[in-house]
């Protein structure tokens, strides 16, 4: 009996020591934690609402943007997409009628020479200026489907802004020709001006790649005021005869835009992360100035996340690796932001923690810049895509999909938690 009650001692000691490693001592706030839904199942005769885009304004209104996936199953990413937007004006309690940023009417391609196709608008990444409260919702057109295949061989890139919390948007703004760059960030063209092109024929960058993401989830505005914007970019999925391309062939890595003048002009930044073969991520500010983005690296199974370190606000990229802090599980899109609790900074990031399927939501924190985490459940049943936000009463918003057998029509949660109800 003392032997069994010694054990039980060591295992609190050693469970508290980590989690005091990562979270600082506990506030007077009263523990928070609230589930509501965003989007339900088929919602307006949508297939799915996939892929998820946060931010918050300066007044506070929290803006949640998805994939509105038509088909009336659950379609794949190549399938038409519309470009979906609700806001909120309670920090995420209720939710407005859905707001279609871009629809897929056919009439982006027809008024480009492709009457009959419809358009797969996709990956929504926002960001917020805070002087301004401009919004910016960066997002691509996929080329879709070729012929019945998933050849996903090049993108479009655009942005819309909106100046009345989100309300309406301005014309779309295309920056592709700013992602089709040489490794010194200038534009990827040949001696004669022209653009140099993949092995289909696209423009592309100095790898050849022509397909380009935004985030997806948020980019960042750091406290210089620079607006960033991440991207991930790859070659197409299949070569000139239509063989497929390995994914470790497929030159997965990272790129950035910034803007120094509240998004008037964006420029491209560096190329990186193509030794860790990273896709989406999710970059923030630390507080002696570095950046830390942190990166998924695959789609299979038992995968750790990818963690590079920027510097030069985001001009100079360095120590890229993978994060032996973590434990390693399914290679899925991760939210990632940060809190701070008095004088220190602490790391959220949500996560999958089921190494094999999208299952088991988990909110990893650090409160040392992600050198250890403490991890908490948040939701036991089916997971994938997720993002947070921080709102303007330290209140921390979740975006995930969901799948819970007592709430059958629920696709789309938001829970709103406080660092108290972390730390239970």
């Amino acid at each position: 009996m003392i032997l069994l009650l010694l054990q039980r001692f060591r295992v609190v000691l050693v469970v508290s020591a980590l989690f005091s490693r990562g979270l600082p001592a506990a506030d007077v706030a009263p523990p928070l934690f609230e589930e509501l839904v965003v989007w339900k199942k088929h919602e307006q005769a949508i297939g799915s609402y996939f892929v998820y885009g946060l931010t918050v304004t300066p007044r506070g209104t929290v803006l949640a943007f998805a994939e509105a996936r038509l088909p009336s199953q659950d379609p794949p990413d190549t399938e038409p997409h519309h470009l979906a937007l609700k806001r909120s004006h309670d920090g995420g309690r209720t939710w407005s009628d859905n707001i279609l940023v871009e629809k897929a009417d056919g009439e982006y391609w027809k008024a480009h020479g492709q009457d009959g196709k419809r358009e797969c608008w996709a990956n929504p990444a926002a960001v917020t200026d805070r002087k301004s409260g401009r919004v910016f919702i960066f997002y691509v057109l996929n080329e879709g489907a070729v012929g019945g295949k998933n050849t996903q061989r090049y993108t479009r890139n655009f942005y819309r802004t909106s100046d009345d919390e989100g309300v309406t948007w301005s014309a779309r703004v295309e920056v592709t020709d700013l992602l089709n760059t040489k490794a010194d960030a200038t534009a990827n063209r040949d001696a004669t001006g022209d653009w140099v092109k993949d092995e289909h024929g696209f423009p592309c960058d100095h790898l050849g790649r022509a397909f380009h993401m935004p985030g997806p989830g948020h980019g960042l505005q750091l406290r210089s005021g620079r607006l960033l914007m991440q991207f991930w970019n790859r070659t197409a999925l299949v070569n000139r005869e239509g063989k497929g391309i390995p994914e470790k062939s497929r030159r997965y890595g990272l790129s950035l835009l910034y803007s120094d003048d509240g998004g008037k002009v964006w420029h491209a930044g560096p190329a990186f992360g193509t030794e860790l073969n990273a896709t989406e991520s999710r970059i923030v500010e630390l507080d002696d100035g570095r950046l830390y983005l942190n990166a998924r690296t695959g789609n299979g199974p038992s995968s750790r996340r990818g963690v590079i370190i920027g510097m030069q606000q985001g001009l100079e990229w360095s120590m890229p690796g993978y994060d032996s802090a973590m434990p390693t599980y399914r290679g899925v899109d991760c939210g990632l932001n940060v809190v701070h609790d008095g004088a220190q900074q602490v790391l959220l990031l949500s996560r999958c923690e089921e190494p094999v399927d999208r299952k088991k939501l988990v909110i990893s924190s650090s409160g040392d810049a992600g050198q250890t985490w403490a991890h908490k459940l948040v939701h036991p049943g089916g997971a994938s895509y997720s993002d947070l936000v921080v709102l303007p009463d330290g209140v921390v918003g979740l975006l995930y999909r969901m799948r819970k057998p007592e709430l059958p029509d629920a696709e789309v949660g938001f829970i709103r938690f406080n660092l108290s109800w972390l730390r239970q």
